[in-house]
């Protein structure tokens, strides 16, 4: 993420159409003197991916086609982030559950802060998705690891895989949980971390 800071401008609001003046009075003008204003930018190449080489000399900036002066430039590399972990709980894998857990786990440790409520903890959230004939949200946006630790200790086939012996459902139609999941994970922007066992 880039930040780009401009020069000093005016800002000017009148009050609201809802808040005629009573009688003669006049209505009121708000004037405040912005100091710097920041721009976040991301920039991102041709395949999607972040650009991280750039310089101040390599932006321009303009305002109703005015050219407006950058007057600093700064990266910032230590911004909260939300992610997604997919786990692949088909019988497939049943054998490794166990170990797509323990992996699950570990990423959990490593990307979560300990403490979310302390003081220097930055917002990172994740949540947990698995999947085998159908899709289910375990535990959406969390920045608590023992929340989606409680989730990957449980975690175990969907029940429409539980439910196999009892028939399967028609071609094409697709389950609630399925939908509900499909929907929730295309409303948001993440990074998608796909956890599976690796296969000789």
């Amino acid at each position: 993420m880039l930040a780009v800071a401009l020069l000093p401008l005016m800002s000017t609001a009148q009050q609201p159409a809802a808040q005629q003046p009573v009688g003669n009075q006049p209505v009121a003008t708000l004037k405040i003197q912005a100091r710097e204003v920041v721009l976040p930018v991301t920039v991102r190449d041709k395949k999607g991916a972040l650009v991280a080489s750039l310089k101040i000399g390599d932006f321009t900036l303009t305002e109703d086609g005015r050219p407006q002066t950058i007057k600093s430039f700064t990266r910032e590399s230590n911004l909260p982030f939300r992610l997604g972990l997919l786990v692949d709980t088909s019988r497939s894998v049943s054998g490794a559950m166990e170990e797509e857990r323990k992996a699950a786990g570990k990423f959990v440790d490593l990307m979560l802060p300990a403490d979310p409520k302390a003081a220097d903890a930055k917002k990172d959230e994740a949540f947990l998705i698995h999947f085998d004939r159908e899709v289910e949200l375990l535990e959406d946006f969390t920045n608590s690891r023992d929340k989606l630790r409680h989730e990957l200790d449980e975690m175990g086939p969907t029940r429409a895989a539980q439910n196999d012996s009892q028939g399967r459902r028609p071609p094409g139609t697709i389950g609630a949980a399925e939908k509900r999941a499909s929907g929730t994970a295309a409303a948001r922007s993440f990074t998608m971390r796909s956890i599976s066992p690796r296969t000789s």
